[in-house]
């Protein structure tokens, strides 16, 4: 769960007469997370007469507002402009002039751009004053004839929602070669299925060999994936601690298994690991002359392994693919609030004896940390019983920070008097409810996580008791008093947010033609001319159609794109049909794309000409421009596949449409 919005009011310039009609768009955002302002949409001529905005959330994709413009308004012949914001420019300034209504107003952004509405330059300067470090998260104000009156609300300037694509996860690991033998007593470990369907961001982080002076006994293969891990652990029973070896060779994010060679007879003596970065790991029986040698292809790196185990290594498998490409996010966003999970405390909990010694780990945390979270939860305990005490284990800036024993003097140890039991915590993962039972120590502790998992420890006497941790917290802390057991417990506590754990690169492979099939349907008469935006790469890594503008009346007239590549707007052409129509008939259709969405069909009806055009995304939105009069068509778009590019041909109507469809890219956020 990330953090909401926070917005300041700035206040309004103009005035309110008898028939103005306020507005305010932080009803539309203020329970948003990660709002920002990414259009606005102006009505105007000498003077300005309506506004209308469209924002972006994190939680609840694009918001768009009313369109604040007067009834009588609508009627007249007005200039009408829409303005898309890059992903990396905001509002920071509104400035105009205004007398009974406002007759212009300027937008100024954070690239520099000054944009104008209205050609008036009556009435008194007026400047809404935006502090620096800050910009315009929502906007308010009131309108009738005219717009009457502009404000708004400002939240931090942070940095921008980035997006990068990656694809199908299964090219990581589509090829495989494997070497050694399978035993009656041989069990096999293989996490493929897992790398299948993580979003191609896996890779292998670090591989532990159990091995001795002859033969490899053992693997373990932990995969991660943006703060995910998993885990495959096979040791032979021939290994023991005590007599044999055991290496953990850590891999960076940018460092890939290039080949793997050795010696496997019945078991493997010897196993080898090369990667990019030049290192080479054996293991084994050094003596041995590799009898195998996988070699991976230039260009190719390992993603998977599984294998198979008895006494010892029987067997080895790798999968191997491409190597990705890797897209750092320059600048890492931040939530626009940050809260530290140790601001607040709850009530303590449980009675203070003569002998209750207070305990805490406040000299080993720095309170005001935002990125401090808790990972690891000990629990000393005796089942059925009572509790002793617990440890706690921190991340805070990505390094591990423990803190101490808290055990009551009469746990004893394993076996003896006492259990010992632990859960650890996921980076997005948060002890959202303390509670247990109480007499005059702590008999029982359940903890709860937002993710729904629940741990309890201990005995069923006592007193029920809850610590109150606020609906939207979670906990960053726990301290508490003790002696021989447990006597009292209180938590600290903050607002969860996502704020300390951001993606910062992503794992993506080019392509050459992202969009190699095709599909028409239409006629072409002797008038008809092709049309299709030109100087668009629509081969780019990040291209994506933001919007799709429809013209249309009972018959589709026109259609225009704004596509968006690297966080910059590009506008297509407005293609429109040449047939004389009534301006006050036409309809003009938007398909607003949120940055994970795609239009995945598109159908319609046809006579001579196209008469209606019914667009498909992949969240499952359908939206129908035009009329009921025709036949029906559907386009072809391959399942998997999304429209990467659409073009058509016209006249005096639009003849026939075109698509260009690719493989539907995994879409990877700094919020993901």
């Amino acid at each position: 769960m990330e953090s909401e919005t926070e917005f300041f009011d700035i206040g309004s310039r103009g005035n309110v007469h008898d028939d103005t009609v306020e507005f305010d768009d932080i009803e539309l955002v203020e329970d948003n997370q990660n709002v920002r302002l990414i259009r606005i949409r102006v009505w105007y001529d000498d003077f300005v007469y309506g506004i209308q905005t469209v924002y972006e959330t994190s939680n609840n994709g694009i918001l768009v507002s009313p369109k604040r413009l007067g009834a009588q308004a609508e009627t007249w012949n007005l200039k009408y402009e829409e303005v898309y914001f890059n992903r990396n420019e905001s509002v920071v300034a509104i400035k105009g002039s205004h007398g009974e209504i406002i007759d212009h107003v300027i937008f100024v952004t954070s690239q520099g751009r000054e944009i104008r509405f209205g050609l008036s330059d009556g009435g008194d300067p007026f400047d809404l004053e935006i502090p620096e470090g800050v910009c315009v998260g929502a906007l308010k104000g009131g309108f009738g004839g005219h717009l009457h009156n502009i404000g708004c609300y400002t939240i931090p300037l942070a940095q921008p929602f980035q997006y990068q694509y990656s694809y199908n996860a299964k090219q990581r690991v589509e090829k495989q070669i494997s070497t050694g033998q399978t035993h009656e007593d041989t069990k096999e470990y293989n996490d493929v299925e897992f790398l299948e369907n993580t979003k191609g961001q896996h890779r292998i982080g670090s591989i532990k060999v159990f091995y001795d002076d002859e033969f490899v006994h053992g693997l373990e293969v932990k995969y991660l994936e943006n703060g995910k891990e998993i885990q495959t652990k096979g040791i032979g029973h021939e290994w023991n601690k005590e007599d044999h070896k055991a290496k953990k060779i850590m891999l960076a994010s940018d460092e890939w298994i290039t080949n793997i060679y050795g010696y496997f007879g019945d078991i493997c003596d010897l196993l080898v690991f090369e990667t990019t970065k030049g290192r080479i790991e054996k293991f084994g029986n050094l003596e041995k002359e590799p009898n195998f040698n996988f070699e991976i292809p230039e260009g190719e790196v390992v993603s998977g392994i599984s294998f198979g185990i008895g006494g010892h290594l029987h067997n080895l498998t790798a999968y191997y693919g491409k190597e990705p490409h890797i897209f750092k996010f320059d600048n890492q966003p931040q939530a626009n609030v940050q809260y530290s999970m140790l601001q607040s405390s709850t009530d303590v909990v449980g009675p203070t004896h003569k002998d209750t010694t207070a305990f805490d780990d406040w000299d080993k945390l720095d309170t005001s940390n935002l990125t401090t979270r808790l990972k690891k939860v000990t629990i000393f305990y005796d089942k059925d019983k009572i509790i002793y005490g617990f440890k706690l284990k921190w991340n805070a800036n990505e390094e591990e920070v423990e803190g101490e024993k808290h055990i009551g003097s009469e746990y004893s140890g394993l076996f003896v008097h006492g259990d010992k039991d632990s859960f650890k915590l996921k980076y997005d993962q948060y002890i959202t409810k303390v509670y247990g039972k109480v007499e005059n120590q702590v008999r029982k502790l359940g903890f709860e996580l937002n993710t729904g998992e629940i741990y309890e420890y201990g005995g069923d006497e006592g007193e029920y008791f809850e610590l109150g941790v606020p609906h939207g917290c979670g906990v960053g802390a726990l301290t508490g008093g003790k002696n021989g057991h447990l006597h009292n417990i209180q938590a600290w506590y903050g607002k969860i947010h996502t704020a300390t754990q951001s993606i910062t690169q992503v794992y993506y492979f080019p392509t050459e033609k992202r969009w190699p099939n095709e599909s028409m349907f239409g006629n072409t008469h002797k008038d008809t001319t092709v049309f299709r935006d030109e100087g668009i790469d629509f081969n780019a890594h990040t291209y994506r159609i933001d919007t799709v503008k429809v013209y249309h009346t009972n018959r589709v007239k026109g259609i225009q794109i704004i596509y968006e590549i690297d966080g910059t707007y590009h506008y297509g052409t407005k293609h429109q049909a040449s047939f004389d129509y009534n301006e006050e008939e036409m309809q003009t259709t938007m398909i607003n794309l949120e940055v994970d969405e795609f239009i995945i069909g598109i159908s319609g009806k046809l006579t001579k000409i196209i008469t209606n055009l019914t667009f498909k995304t992949s969240k499952g939105r359908e939206i129908s421009c035009g009329g009921d009069e025709g036949d029906d068509f559907q386009l072809g778009v391959p399942p998997g596949d999304c429209i990467g590019i659409i073009e058509g041909g016209k006249n005096g109507d639009i003849h026939n449409i075109k698509i260009f469809t690719g493989p539907m890219p995994q879409v990877m956020t700094t919020r993901w």
